[in-house]
């Protein structure tokens, strides 16, 4: 049986407040995630992205930060789905608003708050890599 893949964008959407950098994070039915969601046919990855942070929780605008494009790769259980799902930082240019059924909740947390609450090690040091990133940039700039 061919495997099948499957191909998602997100952001690890953030904004700079007065007690430091926070993180949005949205609970689905199961897990504390950032908005991502699959590729529509013709789309680029920051098109999905942008599109699936506007449907999943209410963003629009997101303004990706350039350099940081990281991939996860993984197999989903029991269904031979290869996954690659591709996340990029983005600052946050409004309030998000709770909107499909699919997310329960929505949280902007500090990182020492957001790492706990993540349900994959993966997902963990993909925030930790953005964060590092992040902090690199605001010395540079």
């Amino acid at each position: 049986m061919a495997r099948r893949r499957e191909h998602s964008a997100g952001f690890i959407v953030f904004r700079e407040g007065a007690d430091g950098r926070e993180y949005l994070l949205m609970r689905d039915r199961r897990y504390w995630s950032f908005p991502k969601g699959h590729l529509e046919a013709g789309e680029t990855e920051l098109e999905a992205a942008h599109r699936e942070v506007r449907e999943e929780v209410g963003l629009d605008g997101a303004e990706p930060v350039d350099g940081f494009r990281h991939e996860l790769r993984y197999m989903l259980p029991g269904k031979g789905i290869e996954k690659l799902a591709v996340y990029f930082a983005a600052r946050c240019p409004n309030d998000p608003i709770l909107g499909p059924a699919e997310v329960s909740e929505l949280r902007w947390l500090r990182l020492e708050n957001a790492l706990p609450l993540l349900g994959f090690e993966e997902t963990r040091e993909m925030l930790r890599a953005a964060h590092e990133f992040l902090n690199s940039r605001a010395g540079a700039e």
